[in-house]
């Protein structure tokens, strides 16, 4: 009985059926890239950080750094 049922559904409007199903499919495999893409981007970063460790040093461009607000230094 539920096979006949939906053998009649599909033979109705087969069109809207198929672009359903086209539909449904690119949206899950643009869903599956995005995923795999942003999984591998954050992978990518923390082998990069760990490559390079704490050999990071951050200092100023300049020896001082002149700080004025408000027209007072």
């Amino acid at each position: 009985m539920f096979l006949r049922i939906v053998g009649e559904c599909f033979a109705r409007r087969p069109r809207r059926k198929i672009l359903a199903a086209v539909v449904l499919s690119l949206g899950m495999a643009v869903a599956t890239a995005m995923l795999s893409v942003s999984l591998d981007i954050g992978d990518r970063l923390a082998r990069e950080f760990r490559r390079l460790g704490a050999n990071l040093l951050v200092t100023p461009h300049a020896d001082s750094l002149r700080l004025e607000i408000g027209g007072v230094d």
